[in-house]
């Protein structure tokens, strides 16, 4: 190589070095400030009087995107009453400091999102634990807050053909199908990554795995949201949390935001009743396979009708028992005159707490619970019946 070509090689490195030298200050200057805006923000949004689990009750997992974490934790609600909140080492929830015993017949198996979970209620408030208790087996309640129809047919998938539970209660509610299709869920703090269902070039549905791994339960967000506001506790939390939640999400984020540039398969948006047509006719499958009963509750869908076509593909199931939760609680409201419905239904089964009164969780209370539990309990009792009656012979004599 000549001495001008080495000048010139050595000019267009030193160039280039400047040009990515400038680049990584306009991003710093740019981004960074950004960064601490948003950082601002979440600690402003940590410090407001709230509801929150005082230890991370989850933990990132490579098939769900989060799991389960098996302990015991508190949900602290800034009025009323803290819940006491326990996983057993399958993921299931189960009432704090219960005593381990064999399970009872009949299995209750309970697949949904936070409304089977029953989130701001005790495990014993919540509708799977009083339909196994009216029944007198056991329940395995697997519902998990933010969980969607990917999730609750995972976890179909692992439990039915071990347990063989002889009932599965599956929830049914519209925002399942959305969070089936869509590769984050809700949360507060943090992108929290799922499975989500893509359309395939022969446009098959297609479970895609999270698109990254979550960082939202690495950072000790909860031990922010008891301590008192002050500039050195605003600082630990920028260091500890904010800054390395935002730049691990931003950064991911970046990455997942390209490879859809480059042709990945992005969410089925437009497939919601196929997805609820896979999702609980699999169930179904699961359950006959296993000999169990599939029993699906609606609910949460009361004053926002659910649409009609999911509707009537879970009314066509073969063989499944359909329990209208929501009209079940409409039924018991007594509504006065020129009343809202919705102001009444909130009024009679979200939680409340505070003199004056004043709602603390939107969530199903356990009145509410137990009037889904009661509902399933007939409908059960009511096939059961049908089942076991004598046949009559309607044949005339010959």
């Amino acid at each position: 190589m000549s001495n001008t070509t080495r000048t010139r090689t050595r000019k267009w490195l030193r160039l280039i070095a400047v040009q990515l030298v400038l680049c990584a200050i306009v991003f710093a200057i740019v981004y960074g400030p950004w960064t601490i805006h948003r950082a601002s923000k979440m600690y402003r949004d940590v410090k407001r009087p709230q509801r929150y689990w005082r230890e991370h009750l989850h933990q990132a997992d490579p098939v769900y995107g989060f799991a389960p974490k098996p302990g015991r934790t508190v949900e602290d609600f800034p009025i009323g009453r803290d819940v006491p909140v326990q996983f057993d080492e399958n993921g299931f929830r189960v009432p704090v400091d219960a005593t381990p015993a064999p399970a009872k017949r009949p299995l209750i198996l309970a697949l949904g999102g936070s409304y089977t979970f029953g989130d701001a209620c005790l495990a014993e408030e919540a509708y799977p634990y009083r339909v196994a208790e009216a029944l007198g087996g056991t329940a395995l309640n697997a519902g998990v807050c933010s969980y969607g129809l990917t999730q609750m047919l995972l976890r179909a998938r692992d439990i039915i053909p071990r347990e063989k539970p002889d009932y599965v209660l599956v929830q049914y509610s519209d925002w399942l199908a959305e969070r089936a299709v869509s590769p984050f869920a809700p949360y507060y703090y943090g992108k929290l990554t799922v499975p989500f269902y893509t359309e395939t070039p022969g446009a098959a549905l297609e479970m895609h795995p999270p698109p990254f791994r979550t960082m939202a339960f690495d950072v000790p967000i909860a031990g922010f949201q008891e301590t008192p506001a002050s500039l050195g506790d605003r600082l630990g939390f920028w260091r500890r949390v904010a800054i390395p939640l935002i730049v691990y999400d931003d950064f991911h984020m970046a990455r997942y935001t390209c490879s859809r540039w480059l042709g990945q398969p992005g969410p089925a948006v437009d497939r919601r009743a196929d997805v609820v047509a896979l999702v609980y006719g699999e169930i179904a499958s699961l359950c006959r396979a296993s000999e169990g009963r599939l029993v699906i509750v609606t609910i949460g869908s009361t004053i926002a009708e659910p649409p009609d076509e999911e509707i009537a593909i879970l009314s066509a199931l073969e063989e499944a028992l359909f329990v209208d939760g929501d009209e079940a609680l409409m039924r018991r409201l007594e509504i006065e005159e020129n009343t809202d419905p919705s102001e009444a239904y909130d009024n009679a089964y979200t939680h409340w707490a505070g003199d004056p009164p004043r709602r603390i969780d939107p969530h199903p209370n356990p009145r509410a619970h137990a009037i889904v539990a009661e509902e399933i309990v007939r409908t059960i009792r009511a096939h059961t019946a049908t089942q076991n009656a004598p046949t009559v012979n309607t044949a005339p004599a010959p």
